[in-house]
């Protein structure tokens, strides 16, 4: 019987530290607080969507510190582009909430504006709308 609870302490102990793991997210590099904002870069494709949260360091290069992504099922593949980058950032905001309360995290606008492209407009409708680049 010795043997029994001794392989069953270790089934339970594996059993924590995988719920553990479960809990928390994984994390590339540890965070710094240098000053310096977390940039969150959002994809969104037919079939699945991806966020990159990264930080430069103290050289000026970004680093990634999280790397979320995940497919999409039954209704969600059904949404046009705008859509999947809403959601995209919804979900987002929802996994890395840690992080953006304790950051101020930036959403380069080059990558949205590939999901909103621009349309020509005349001065009129110029001075009547805004950009998205200048509204975030």
């Amino acid at each position: 019987m010795n043997g029994n609870s001794n392989g069953m302490r270790s089934i339970k102990r594996a059993f924590d530290q995988i719920k553990q793991d479960l809990a928390s997210p994984l994390v590339l590099i540890p965070l710094r607080r240098n000053g310096k904002p977390l940039r969150l870069y959002l994809s969104a494709y037919e079939d699945s969507i991806s966020r990159l949260l990264t930080q430069e360091n103290e050289k000026g290069h970004e680093q990634t510190i999280f790397y979320p992504s995940r497919i999409l099922h039954h209704a969600e593949k059904r949404y046009n582009m705008p859509e999947k980058w809403c959601l995209c950032l919804y979900d987002a905001s929802a996994k890395l909430i840690q992080y953006f309360m304790a950051f101020t995290v930036e959403v380069p606008s080059d990558s949205i504006e590939i999901a909103f492209p621009k349309k020509e407009t005349s001065a009129s409708d110029h001075k009547n709308s805004k950009s998205l680049g200048s509204v975030y």
